[in-house]
């Protein structure tokens, strides 16, 4: 990746990104929390981090940084239930100790 690529993308989805004020703004329209950003969850062996959000790109408006690095988009009802599984599989193992 070009160094300004790279900037470009940090610029869009580092801390205090737009990318990241407008899933602040937007995620409980989605069923999720502010707190969800860089939450994670694991999918077909891979972990995803949320991002950020992009709200004219279609259905797959949330985006995701990917345990490689690479970024991808999910739709955020998706996301929601990623989370949420996440969660009830976190409270179980910790009821279980």
């Amino acid at each position: 990746m070009k160094l300004s690529e790279q900037l470009t993308l940090k610029a869009l989805f580092g801390r205090n990104g737009p990318a990241e004020r407008e899933f602040i703004l937007r995620c409980q329209k989605f069923g999720l929390v502010p707190g969800d950003l860089g939450r994670t969850f694991c999918l077909n062996y891979e972990t995803y981090t949320v991002a950020g959000m992009v709200p004219h790109a279609g259905s797959k408006q949330i985006i995701v940084t990917r345990s490689d690095g690479s970024l991808t988009r999910f739709n955020p009802l998706k996301v929601a239930q990623f989370l949420d599984r996440e969660k009830r599989h976190a409270n179980r193992d910790h009821s279980e100790r």
